[in-house]
Formats: structure tokens, sequence, C-alpha cells
């Protein structure tokens, strides 16, 4: 059996068996120690630290060392907030783990010992949310996996989202923006398409709730990769535009276009017309061809531009052909009109 007594601030480590033998670790500080010694056990009991006579620090017979907790479940089990910071007069950072039910962990600024709650970083271990910014109001961006985000056949399980001023009910998985602020979500899916969604606020009501279904109904633009064409699409708008033969677009629009200037290229512009080699057709083709066709030869019909579209490159080259063509039917006309005067003239 041992014994420990405390002998003029000294530890007196003494072995009932081995009297004549006797290690002592000195309060105010040892020397001459040898690589052998230690401050510890040689059995399977726990060295635990003190205060109070209350177990502060505890290190189990696997060293796993446990503060504010007798039972540690790693290397370092600390069961309460962590501070980082030198004093009270410097900005410092508290790591808290709070005891709720979502399993909450804050990383959060720490003013003189007083926690701001939730305006740094959150990170919940349900469905994997991290949030950035101030958790406590819908000023907040929000990073992180969940698994019932979205329920819709275009976005399964395990998405991986970004959202912007937007609060969740994590139980639900349900969204909600605070009253006066609106918000903003965009998401990947396992189809490889990253989807983004406007999420609206109002200034007169509370808060306001959408479900999954209700977020992916606003989609307003997605990115996607076609893997048969093996090119990448944006899609603006809640239908994609594949009408007709345009499946290879890379860019879809369901709605209107507003723009200052467009710039479409063209390869084959229309001043082929005023080649010497231009076949002009007599009048007489054109009025027999509109009659029996009800529209300009080699212009896309209506039924065809309904169809088909309206590429904007190659009509712009076809009305600038046909204004050509009807200025070389002018000078013609001017030419016979000025003989036939200077005939009639004599």
């Amino acid at each position: 059996m041992k014994k420990v007594v405390l002998i003029a601030g000294t530890f007196l480590l003494a072995s009932s068996f081995m009297k004549s033998q006797t290690t002592t670790w000195n309060l105010l500080g040892n020397s001459g120690l040898s690589p052998g010694h230690f401050l510890g056990t040689t059995g399977t009991q726990a060295l635990k630290f003190r205060t109070n006579n209350i177990d502060r620090m505890v290190i189990s017979s696997t060293g796993q060392v446990g503060i504010g907790t007798a039972s540690p479940l790693a290397m370092l089990h600390a069961a309460g907030d962590v501070v980082f910071g030198a004093n009270a007069n410097e900005q410092r950072w508290r790591l808290i783990a709070e005891q709720a039910n979502d399993g909450k962990l804050t990383i959060a600024p720490d003013n003189a010992g007083s926690a701001d709650l939730g305006s740094a970083f959150v990170m919940k271990s349900d469905n994997a949310t991290y949030v950035f910014g101030n958790e406590l109001t819908s000023q907040n961006t929000v990073i992180g996996k969940s698994n019932n985000l979205m329920t819709n056949n275009n976005t399964v399980s395990g998405t991986t989202f970004l959202a912007f001023n937007l609060q969740r009910n994590t139980p639900t998985g349900s969204w909600y923006t605070k009253a006066g602020a609106g918000g903003g979500i965009m998401w990947g899916n396992q189809q490889g398409s990253i989807l983004f969604a406007p999420i609206p606020g109002n200034a007169t009501s509370p808060d306001i709730w959408y479900s999954s279904q209700q977020i992916v109904d606003k989609k307003t633009m997605e990115v996607k990769w076609n893997a048969g064409l093996n090119l990448g699409q944006v899609v603006i708008g809640p239908q994609t535009i594949t009408s007709g033969t345009h499946v290879d677009f890379r860019l879809s629009v369901d709605g209107k276009v507003l723009a200052k200037e467009i710039y479409v290229t063209a390869s084959n512009w229309a001043d082929y017309v005023f080649d010497n080699n231009y076949k002009l057709k007599p009048l007489s083709e054109v009025e027999a061809f509109v009659k029996a066709n009800h529209h300009l030869p080699n212009i896309p019909s209506a039924k065809e531009i309904s169809e088909r579209g309206n590429n904007m490159g190659d009509t712009d080259r076809l009305l600038l052909e046909k204004i050509e063509e009807l200025t070389l039917y002018i000078i013609a006309q001017e030419k016979r009109i000025k003989e036939l005067e200077k005939t009639t003239s004599r």
C-alpha cells in the first residue's frame, strides 16, 4: 500500500514494501530529474487534478484528457466553452458547445467573457448545416449539406447549398425570412447542376415560411452540364426552351430579354448581292413566287419561324439581302424611266 504525505511543501510518495526508497515532488519545483522520473500512475487508475476538492481534469489510463468531465470521449474532451485569447483587454474568441438537442457548436467573438452567440460561425449536427453570420437574425449566410433541403425529381438527398439572409427550421427542413428582409439560396444537386432562387420577404408581415418545394418552385436560374452534347447550359426562367432542333443551346431564357446592345456575328453578310455574278430574279418570277408561297424567295415562312424559331443573324442577313435586291430593282427601274423619258421627248 502506498501513502501520500505532505512534508514542508513536498509530496512524499512512500511504499510500504520498499520503505528504503522514497520519491518526492517539490511543490516549489524540482531539479535533478532523470528520464525515468514522472508524475502519474503505474496502474490502470486515472490521474486526477482537483481544486476545492472537486475533480477538474482527468487523464484516463488510456491517455484521454478530460476537462470538466471524468469520462473523456476523445484524446481531448472539454465539457464546456473554450476561450482563445490572452487577456480581458483584447478581442477573444469563444468555442461554445451548447447542450441543446440540436448539437450546435458556435465560434463567436467573446467580449469581456460574454459570448455574442451566433455572430461568427455556427455548425449544427442536424443535416450538417453550417452558418456564417448572425444566426439569431435573418442576416446570415448558411453553407452546408442537407438531407431534406430540396424534395423534387431533380434534386435528391445530399444537396449542398449556400443561403443568404435565411433561417432554417431544422426539424421540418423549411426556411423563413424575417419581416422586411428577403433572401436567396443556391444549391447543387447530384445531377451536376447549380440552381439559384431568390426568396422574397414582406416588410409589413411577420416571418414568411417556405417549404422545400416552394424553394424549388422559385428557381430562376440553373447552370447544368449536358453530357450528351458535352457542353454547359444556362437556363433562366422556370422552363427550359428546347423546342425544335435547338437542344444545343448555351443560354435558354424563358421570357423577355432586355439589353442596350446585342451583337450577332455573321460570316456571310449580304453584300454578295452586289457581286457581278449575282443573279437577280426578274420581278415577274418574284411575283409568281409570292403568289404561290405567300413570302419572299429565300425568306423563311411563318410556319418555319414558328417551328424552328428566328435566327437573328440569318434574318438580318436575309433582310439586308432583300433591301439590296430592292435597291438594284430601283436602279434598273430608274434607268428604264430615263430611257423612256428620252424617247418621249424626241
